[in-house]
């Protein structure tokens, strides 16, 4: 979540003050079991784990966005590393670091989390700190999971050797995740109160029931989809705010200080800070780009599709199915509309690049935008999706046209049956939360990647079919990465990668 203040935390005289809760000393490599003393330490050590998660955000947007449907990657030089991702090019390489940095936060983890569990804890302060690292192990297994398939499950490490694992089963991996976001909704507060360990911006229970629902959903779990889903919604803490006080940045020279709104919707975002730690919005939004004037001086690298462009001004994007393209499902009349805009900087005329993330970034990890990794529009969505799985078509077509529809002023849809709405949902989803790194987990889950992207009408001959698996809880076949070459040879349990690497 959104921090509207800077904390300062003064800890006796260990601590001076901090502009923000990540500058606390973290542990980020071996942790000594005399460090972790004290609810400080055990803070400072999650601390740590939290920037694993940052990082993983501040580049899985990028690489996810550019291989699915929504977006496409002009021939650039800036966008040289992206451009094969975007035309399916997918070897053993892509996606490398983000089985690094999950595996990184979860020993981080495992390694602190013990000496935690020993602390003295009168006030519940340093439950918290519990949760919190159960709740981050859920999250990076979870996302191991729907990148890799079956993985490891990584014990504390003592020595070299127990970092050599086999890979654990979809049915063990779900029951891992599952113990960790249990315990997590046990541990974690209600309410964030701005003390030690409970600084504005860390997970709490309302983000763990959206992780939790979300890890239902890609296991078809509807029942507890509904349950988790309808504890957030019925909070009236929590409701649907403009996109602008989401995804613009605030100006308090001018009066702009979104934060009550922003922390409304959004449940869990990944905090980059104030001063610029981040590249997502360099590479999503027109370079230089600053509120309040027409243009940038340079353009971004990720395009919304769209089959209108001019062949003879620019590569044909890709546009997922023949006539279903991104900005094509949307209405003039859509609020969300307004969050697209063409760039027309040299040889882009026609391009539409997003201002979703509408902030001055003036240079490669320079924006200061925190991304919001859960919003409650998202828990809508799940809600609905869950609804129509189980049959209850009429009210879950209900949820998407008066609280999310209406809300963007779009027309009402109408649908007869289960199939009709489904498809309505699946399209209200990349409406409402398009680069926000969630459509290649949907086609995913769904179990339709292959389809819809080998059918882009630029990528003939390209294919993703020998990369997938069976997800044996669903039944579905998804998508995997390859494991990063460093781990094969390393661990002698895997013995074959993923299939097609």
């Amino acid at each position: 979540m959104k921090k509207n203040i800077i904390v300062s935390v003064l800890i006796g005289t260990m601590l001076s003050s901090c502009d923000n809760w990540l500058e606390l000393d973290t542990i980020g490599q071996k942790v000594e079991e005399n460090y972790i003393t004290d609810l400080r330490s055990a803070v400072s050590a999650y601390n740590g784990v939290d920037k694993s998660f940052t990082n993983l955000w501040n580049e899985m947007p990028t690489v996810l966005e550019a291989m699915c449907d929504d977006a496409f990657i002009p021939k650039v030089a800036d966008a040289n590393e992206i451009i094969p991702i975007d035309r399916l090019e997918i070897d053993f390489q892509t996606a490398n670091n983000f089985y690094s940095t999950c595996y990184m936060g979860i020993a981080r983890i495992n390694t602190a989390l013990p000496y935690i569990e020993s602390l003295k804890d009168d006030k519940g302060q340093v439950a918290v700190v519990r949760g919190q690292m159960h709740f981050m192990r859920a999250f990076f297994y979870f996302t191991l999971v729907r990148l890799y398939g079956e993985v490891p499950l990584m014990p504390k490490i003592n020595s070299i050797e127990e970092t050599k694992q086999p890979r654990a089963t979809w049915e063990q991996l779900y029951e891992e995740i599952e113990n960790d976001l249990v315990q997590a909704t046990k541990l974690l507060p209600e309410k964030l109160d701005g003390s030690l360990g409970q600084e504005i911006g860390k997970p709490y229970r309302y983000s763990a029931y959206a992780l939790m629902a979300d890890f239902y959903a890609y296991f078809e779990k509807w029942d507890e989809v509904i349950r988790l889903t309808d504890l957030i919604l019925a909070n009236p803490d929590f409701g649907k705010v403009a996109y602008k006080s989401i995804f613009h940045g605030e100006d308090a020279l001018n009066g702009e200080d979104y934060s009550a709104l922003y922390n409304k919707e959004v449940l869990l975002d990944a905090n980059f800070g104030e001063y610029g730690k981040q590249s997502f919005t360099w590479e999503f939004t027109p370079r230089g780009y600053v509120p309040g004037k027409e243009q940038g001086y340079h353009r971004g690298i990720i395009y919304a599709t769209t089959s209108s462009l001019n062949p003879n001004v620019t590569e044909k994007p890709s546009c997922g199915k023949p006539g279903d393209a991104l900005l094509e499902l949307f209405e003039p009349s859509d609020e969300r509309f307004k969050y697209f805009w063409t760039d027309t900087y040299h040889e882009t005329e026609g391009l539409t690049g997003t201002l979703k993330y509408n902030a001055s970034t003036m240079a490669y990890n320079g924006g200061y935008l925190n991304f919001p990794v859960y919003r409650y529009s998202e828990m809508l969505l799940l809600k609905a999706e869950a609804l129509n799985e189980k049959g209850e078509f009429t009210q879950a077509l209900k949820i998407v046209n008066e609280d999310i529809r209406q809300f963007m002023n779009a027309s009402v849809l109408t649908a007869n049956d289960k199939s009709q709405v489904q498809s309505i949902i699946r399209d209200e989803r990349r409406r409402e939360l398009c680069f926000e790194c969630k459509r290649f987990f949907d086609l995913n889950r769904w179990g339709i990647m292959a389809d819809y992207l080998e059918s882009q009408d630029n990528l003939a001959g390209k294919n993703i079919t020998p990369h997938l698996v069976e997800n044996s809880i669903t039944k579905k076949k998804v998508f995997v990465f390859a494991f990063p070459l460093k781990e094969m040879n390393a661990n002698p349990y895997i013995k074959e990668n993923n299939p097609g690497y």
